[in-house]
């Protein structure tokens, strides 16, 4: 009789996986365990420039990076034109499985940045 039951709660539990599978599909199971599909960033500037994503410094301009998460991302671009620090920032939204380019072409007039 308690295998009988155990069986039981084996199946029931299999089934209850099923459903959660089937009414939310694996994408959440992949995110919780750090598997899902990463999104990737490629930057460029004119003139070369300082990039920084999220507060962290990735150095300068070309910047590729393709281990980041989907979701919006800050994206920081800087240099020094003539004595005068220029740059951009935004932020960027990162989709699943696809590289997002920003290419900025950056001057003193911040109305051509």
């Amino acid at each position: 009789m308690r295998r009988f039951l155990n069986t039981i709660l084996l199946i029931l539990a299999f089934l209850s996986l099923v459903a959660l599978l089937l009414r939310f599909g694996v994408g959440p199971i992949k995110n919780l365990l750090g598997l899902g599909e990463r999104a990737g960033l490629s930057i460029e500037a004119t003139p070369k420039a300082s990039v920084s994503i999220n507060g962290v410094d990735l150095g300068m301009t070309p910047v590729s990076i393709d281990s980041l998460s989907p979701g919006f991302s800050l994206v920081e671009i800087k240099t020094t034109i003539n004595g005068k620090e220029v740059g951009w920032r935004g932020n960027v939204p990162l989709n699943e499985g696809v590289i997002t380019v920003v290419n900025r072409e950056l001057s003193e007039n911040t109305a051509t940045a």
